[in-house]
């Protein structure tokens, strides 16, 4: 699941047992660690997705976003 808001995105996705990609435009780093991963814009979420599982394992993992 991708989305930019955290309840109705990434809570959702989470309950429904999805893995989450966070659309987080703000400076602040409060909840990052509410996703799978986050990002700061749409073209870095679909670079993500188009790399496949592995990159975004390998992004997780790295600290390119949330846990």
């Amino acid at each position: 699941m991708v989305g930019d808001h955290l309840v109705k995105d990434i809570a959702g996705g989470r309950a429904a047992g999805l893995r989450t990609v966070w659309i987080h435009q703000d400076t602040s780093s409060e909840h990052e660690n509410c996703a799978d991963l986050v990002v700061g814009d749409v073209i870095d979420g679909i670079a993500l997705l188009r790399e496949g599982p592995r990159r975004a394992d390998r992004a997780a993992r790295d600290g390119y976003g949330g846990t």
